[in-house]
């Protein structure tokens, strides 16, 4: 004999989780060369790091257990590379998360991200690079440029 067991929570149903919150970014010189192209490229996963801001200081991204174990991977849109972040989660002022990229060179940017927590949603709505706006809800793609001298 099976017996089944359901129960009803009072708030927000746990059905229909949706989390889209990757942001992805081509990096391109002053010629407009793809700076993490396979073969003509000068980066690879290796000359970044992620961190995240918790509780006002940044802590390095590392988890062995996921795909994108350092917060990140180097995908293909439209025959290009493009870095594609996994901003931190840590709502800062009930408003936005702040994720730092860390290149070889020495190259820190800030990456910020507004979300839309309605529901059982994490949706990003707003993004920032270096504090200028590069995406908001409804411009379509969540992905553009960024010119790295």
């Amino acid at each position: 004999m099976q017996y089944f067991y359901a129960c009803e929570s009072e708030g927000r149903s746990l059905c229909c989780v949706n989390i889209d919150t990757a942001v992805s970014i081509k990096f391109v010189n002053a010629e407009g060369r793809n700076l993490f192209d396979p073969e003509e490229g000068i980066y690879t996963a290796a000359d970044v790091n992620i961190f995240y801001k918790k509780a006002g200081e940044w802590k390095a991204y590392y988890n062995g257990n996921m795909d994108a174990s350092k917060g990140f991977s180097i995908i293909e849109i439209e025959d290009e590379s493009y870095l594609q972040i996994f901003p931190s989660d840590n709502i800062i002022d009930n408003s936005y998360s702040e994720t730092k990229l860390e290149f070889s060179n020495g190259d820190q940017d800030i990456l910020k991200v507004a979300f839309n927590l309605s529901d059982n949603n994490t949706l990003a709505k707003k993004v920032w690079y270096n504090e200028i706006l590069k995406y908001e809800v409804p411009d379509g793609t969540r992905y553009f440029t960024i010119l790295k001298e």
